[in-house]
């Protein structure tokens, strides 16, 4: 019966909202932003303040990393963002406010 679901989601809608973030986390594309370049800390200082459920944000303010992730990515000219997915990068940005654009339209 169609009310008595409605009563049940209503009376544990905690568990419910929670199931439902979780079956989203399993179908979405999970991404990797990574920053890179002379600002790369203050700008993932501002991006940690947004909340992104499917990505995971990693920086590096020197050229000189080990990290694969990094490599021929650093600018001494400009900061920037990468947003990247099964091994490929999707975009390059400089801008915030780009990468929470992006974001708020997945």
């Amino acid at each position: 019966n169609r009310n008595e679901n409605k009563k049940i989601i209503e009376q544990n809608i905690i568990e419910y909202t929670n199931w439902n973030r979780i079956m989203k986390r399993e179908n979405d594309i999970f991404y990797h932003v990574v920053i890179t370049g002379e600002k790369a800390e203050k700008y993932y200082n501002k991006l940690s303040a947004f909340y992104f459920p499917n990505a995971f944000i990693i920086w590096s303010n020197n050229e000189n990393t080990n990290l694969e992730i990094f490599e021929n990515r650093f600018s001494h000219k400009n900061t920037i963002i990468s947003i990247c997915t099964e091994n490929a990068c999707l975009q390059n940005k400089t801008d915030i406010d780009a990468v929470v654009s992006f974001f708020s339209n997945k």
